[in-house]
């Protein structure tokens, strides 16, 4: 049995045995997937020394863009005319007018 982390997150509070994301130092949730705030350091470190780390993620695809909120590579989604994150639902203003055209065309809507 790992380290059991209660969730801070509304609507969730459960404990969990929570993962260290190893490249952004953040605990997250195995139940919600939110990231937990408030662990300290020590607990951190207890976590990665127990091995309860997220695995790294698959490569990049090639239509996935750098999100300035939550910094994560992602690919973003047409929401109600605007390009959205698809992990935070904030909007991208980084997108280049082309990119735009080609998420437009490919219908990753979420009206």
């Amino acid at each position: 049995m790992g380290m059991v982390i209660a969730c801070t997150n509304k609507g969730c509070f459960k404990s969990t045995e929570a993962l260290l994301d190893v490249s952004t130092d953040e605990v997250i949730c195995r139940e919600c997937g939110k990231s937990i705030i408030q662990v300290t350091s020590f607990a951190k470190v207890a976590l990665k020394t127990l091995g309860q780390t997220m695995k790294a993620r698959k490569k990049a695809k090639q239509l996935e863009l750098d999100c300035l909120n939550c910094n994560r590579k992602v690919a973003p989604k047409l929401k109600n005319n605007l390009i959205v994150c698809s992990d935070c639902g904030k909007e991208m203003k980084n997108v280049p007018a082309s990119f735009r055209y080609v998420v437009e065309m490919m219908g990753r809507n979420d009206s």
